[in-house]
């Protein structure tokens, strides 16, 4: 399995653990995740300056279906509410 490279990446494996451990699938999930990460790597922006505007040019640049597309953001999304529960973010 390929690894995660950004600085999400212990958050990323902890959700992903975090999910295995309730009886999710994590196949879909990882490969959304990764997709993000990708992004984040190649984009290298600043951990605390993540805004909306950030995601929305994220999702402006996936290509594939529109299903697709919002799979993946909701993916992130649900990463996100994870971060939330940890305190991790507000």
């Amino acid at each position: 399995m390929k690894e995660f490279e950004s600085f999400h990446k212990t958050h990323l494996e902890n959700y992903l653990n975090y999910r295995q451990a309730r009886g999710f699938a994590t196949k879909r999930l990882f490969e959304d995740l990764m997709k993000y990460d990708r992004y984040l790597r190649d984009k290298k922006p600043v951990e605390e300056y993540l805004l909306p505007s950030f995601f929305l040019q994220m999702q402006a640049g996936l290509t594939g279906e529109n299903r697709t597309v919002s799979m993946i953001v909701s993916s992130v999304r649900c990463f996100f509410k994870y971060l939330v529960r940890q305190g991790c973010y507000q």
